[in-house]
């Protein structure tokens, strides 16, 4: 599951998560939770076919936070989605310094989809690779929500991209701009 949390996941499922048979154990990870369902049926099929059951009534119940049955993480499927739909990725990241490039690269077959990443850290290099006008930057802050969005629009056009990321925020230790630690904007551009 994406976009949402272990408690309020769980409230939404309570029947599920007292069954006996099958079972259904939520486990964190970062940025997904997953829900484990196991029967303790001897009879193998018989097995498969209350644990197929349950997934499918849990996939009607929770919709659009599922994200997919037994994936690895969710940048996998990003990637897998990205193939399906034929779409290249491109990012620019500014307080993550990469982490979400590494993360998509670190998927087998990532550079079918993956065009370039961007870490433009500084405001000079967000005006000048991502043509970003000062202006922006000057009025809203580096750290803005304007700025993301020009970002990602910027690195849509540079590396000629179907979507662009654009993030920026205060990473701290210390405040940024007058914002707090923490504060992160992410864009989205096709």
């Amino acid at each position: 599951m994406a976009g949402i949390g272990e408690s309020m996941l769980t409230s939404l499922i309570p029947e599920y998560i007292d069954s006996a048979d099958p079972t259904v154990s939520p486990y964190c990870k970062t940025g997904l939770v997953t829900l484990r369902v196991t029967s303790a049926d001897k009879d193998e099929a018989a097995a498969k076919q209350k644990c197929d059951k349950t997934v499918n009534e849990l996939k009607n119940i929770l919709g659009k936070n599922v994200c997919g049955v037994n994936v690895k993480s969710l940048e996998s499927v990003v990637v897998e989605q990205l193939k399906a739909k034929k779409l290249h990725l491109a990012t620019a990241e500014s307080c993550t310094g990469g982490m979400l490039s590494k993360a998509i690269t670190s998927v087998p077959g990532a550079s079918e989809v993956f065009d370039f990443g961007a870490t433009t850290y500084s405001n000079d290099m967000k005006q000048k690779l991502l043509l970003i006008d000062p202006k922006i930057i000057k009025s809203h802050g580096a750290v803005s929500p304007e700025t993301a969005v020009n970002m990602a629009k910027g690195i849509l056009n540079y590396a000629n991209a179907d979507i662009g990321v654009g993030i920026t925020g205060v990473a701290g230790p210390g405040c940024s701009e007058n914002k707090p630690v923490g504060l992160v904007y992410i864009a989205l551009a096709d």
